[in-house]
């Protein structure tokens, strides 16, 4: 038997941010993950933003900084890693691409794929995507918050 503890997510104020050029808006969304306490680290390779573009525009990924920190009041700032960016998947499509354009009038809902990176919740510990866009020949740069929760075992009766 398991008891699934989530971080003070509904606590804390989302590190999740929006940027917004003269023809699009991206916004991130929050993600979960979990672990069992003492087992595995949480595995993450994506991360979800929302588009909203008054013309159709191309998006691709410059960079993703994966953010930590250990704080409950504030949001992760420390780069631990920089995964390499594998695709971006518009909802509708059937395959990622490195260069995507997005439909107008949107909202778009992406998904931005990257190398995998490991997540332990302990306490406070807080996890974040930071994306650098090029949107057209703008950049936005987004941050998408990830709640790591932490299962913890049960001892059997």
């Amino acid at each position: 038997m398991l008891l699934l503890l989530a971080p003070l997510a509904l606590a804390w104020p989302t590190a999740s941010t929006t940027s917004a050029s003269t023809t699009c808006s991206i916004t991130g969304v929050d993600g979960a993950a979990h672990h069992v306490h003492g087992g595995a680290e949480a595995s993450v390779g994506h991360a979800r933003f929302t588009a909203k573009c008054s013309a159709p525009t191309v998006l691709t990924v410059e960079k993703v900084g994966f953010l930590t920190g250990h704080s409950c009041e504030v949001p992760p700032t420390k780069v631990s890693a920089e995964p390499k960016f594998g695709g971006i998947l518009v909802d509708g499509m059937t395959e990622s691409a490195l260069l995507v354009t997005v439909p107008t009038p949107g909202p778009a809902q992406m998904t931005v794929s990257f190398t995998p990176v490991n997540a332990y919740y302990t306490w406070c510990d807080r996890f974040a995507f930071r994306v650098r866009f090029n949107a057209g020949e703008e950049r936005l740069t987004v941050v998408s918050e990830l709640n790591v929760m932490r299962e913890e075992p049960l001892p059997e009766p």
